[in-house]
């Protein structure tokens, strides 16, 4: 099945839930980049890059799931296609088009909706603490 699994993230909440998360600097343009990477040298995309039906540019927090498979393989066509539409989509907004919330509280909700739309696949994959 899976060597290993992995919750590419920004959003510092899934830290409290994940037993395996990378955190990623920067917005959700770096985690899509680096789940894209990650595609390239073998690994499985397990979760839509564009989960939740939000606009890029209102989605400060991105979260992908990625599973290196147990046999060496190239990098899947279908998960990078996946991955390249939802990078253009982003791009297509500017890098740096995530709107700022008004405030820390709508961060949070942000932070929340993220893990909530996540939970699922990671409970199915085995990556929660809980």
């Amino acid at each position: 099945m899976f060597q290993e699994i992995d919750c590419l993230t920004n959003n510092a909440r899934l830290w409290n839930i994940s037993l395996k998360a990378t955190f990623v600097e920067g917005g959700p343009l770096s985690v899509l980049t680096l789940a894209r990477d990650r595609v390239h040298a073998g690994w499985l995309l397990l979760t839509h890059p564009l989960y939740g039906n939000i606009q890029p540019s209102q989605q400060h927090f991105r979260s992908v799931l990625v599973g290196l498979p147990d046999e060496k393989r190239e990098g899947d066509l279908g998960s990078i296609s996946i991955l390249e539409r939802a990078i253009g989509l982003y791009r297509a907004e500017g890098v740096n088009s995530v709107k700022p919330a008004r405030g820390d509280r709508h961060l949070e909700d942000f932070a929340a909706l993220d893990v909530y739309l996540l939970r699922d696949s990671m409970e199915r994959y085995g990556l929660l603490k809980e």
